[in-house]
């Protein structure tokens, strides 16, 4: 049986983070994680600016491979006829990064700290007693004083916890391919078609990554399959044509993920474990290091102060931290995707934004921040 401060189960992006945040407030970190220590997931890659920042904060950038990583401006939005505008980051910049080469970075930043641990197993069981919080794996009982799900979308800890939300009815789905293409632009490139999207990442000097969302109820598809979504997108395909494939096609989904709560006695959710969208605004990862970051710092307290495990009235400052955070992240995938179901206009609204790019660039970035 292993005692630590803080026990994080899920190895990606946000545990990991988390791990790290704690760990530098001086608590000793557990982190459980059976795939450890390269976990893939189909995503679109791009990390935006707030995103940056925290890895650079967190001392993790400069183990990142930058063959397999590169910064972008902004954003291009494209509509069906071809029609185009930008919008760049008023004071930073986002980074195309291939999820292999966070991960290995998030690790080797991870093992510089002695106080944090990984234990490569499977988390089966949740209990709380009054002296710890008890996380039963395939290797052992943990205790800790703060359990951490970070367990991603199918959230075990969630479900173990009762704070599994109603099951979604936006059923959106997704999926990615790493191709070597020189990157053609300095923007990730959003293609809007009617029921799917396609998002082009730049991930290094000769690293593309084309991922797709679609809704099941608006796309009929006789099979899911790269070949099949990129036939509704020939402009890209006639760019990707040839070039070697330097990864499998992955898919994930649903994505709408509803939660009750992040917090319960003795726990709290970061990352996509504690509730999720959409990714059509690509600020997952970002959105996971700033919870990470906050519940460390308001937890610390707490952890300094007392012996036993925090209880949920100690962790409401997270749960009011967590909603501040996701406010706007909600706001603004509730809105894209009330426009992608309307074809129209979006097109519409990309052309009018084209005659004035300034003013459209200003828009969004200010909703973006805002």
């Amino acid at each position: 049986m292993k005692s630590v401060d803080v026990a994080i189960v899920g190895g990606g992006p946000a545990g990991l983070s988390c791990a790290i945040e704690f760990a530098q407030l001086g608590f000793t970190v557990t982190v459980i994680e059976p795939q450890a220590p390269i976990i893939e997931k189909p995503c679109g890659e791009g990390i935006m600016p707030l995103g940056v920042m925290h890895l650079r904060r967190l001392k993790v950038f400069r183990h990142l491979d930058p063959n397999n990583m590169s910064p972008f401006l902004g954003l291009c939005l494209i509509n069906e006829q071809g029609v185009s505008v930008k919008s760049n980051f008023a004071k930073s910049y986002g980074l195309g990064c291939r999820r292999e080469n966070l991960s290995q970075a998030l690790y080797a930043r991870v093992r510089e700290f002695e106080n944090i641990s990984l234990l490569p197993a499977l988390a089966l069981g949740l209990t709380k007693t009054s002296e710890a919080i008890q996380i039963e794996t395939e290797k052992g009982l943990v205790r800790a004083r703060l359990a951490v799900g970070a367990d991603g979308l199918r959230s075990f800890i969630r479900r173990k916890a009762g704070l599994l939300g109603n099951e979604t009815k936006n059923k959106r789905y997704g999926l990615r391919k790493h191709f070597r293409v020189k990157p053609w632009s300095q923007h990730v490139e959003v293609h809007f078609r009617p029921g799917i999207e396609a998002y082009i990442t730049p991930c290094g000097p000769w690293q593309t990554n084309v991922a797709f969302l679609w809704s099941k109820e608006e796309l009929t598809l006789s099979k899911i399959s790269f070949d099949a979504m990129i036939e509704y997108f020939p402009n890209i395909k006639a760019k990707i044509c040839g070039s070697e494939a330097l990864s499998e096609q992955m898919a994930i989904g649903p994505l709408e993920q509803k939660c009750k709560s992040p917090i319960a006695d003795g726990l709290a959710l970061v990352g996509d474990a504690s509730g999720y969208l959409d990714a059509i605004t690509g600020e997952g990862n970002s959105i996971a290091f700033a919870q990470s970051y906050a519940l460390a710092t308001i937890a610390s307290s707490a952890l300094k102060a007392l012996r036993g495990p925090l209880n949920k009235e100690q962790l409401q400052p997270y749960a009011k931290a967590h909603r501040q955070i996701v406010s706007s992240y909600y706001r603004n995938t509730k809105i894209m995707l009330w426009l992608r179901k309307r074809p129209l206009l979006m097109s519409m609204l990309i052309k009018a934004g084209s005659f004035c790019p300034q003013l459209f660039s200003l828009a969004i970035e200010g909703a973006r921040t805002a």
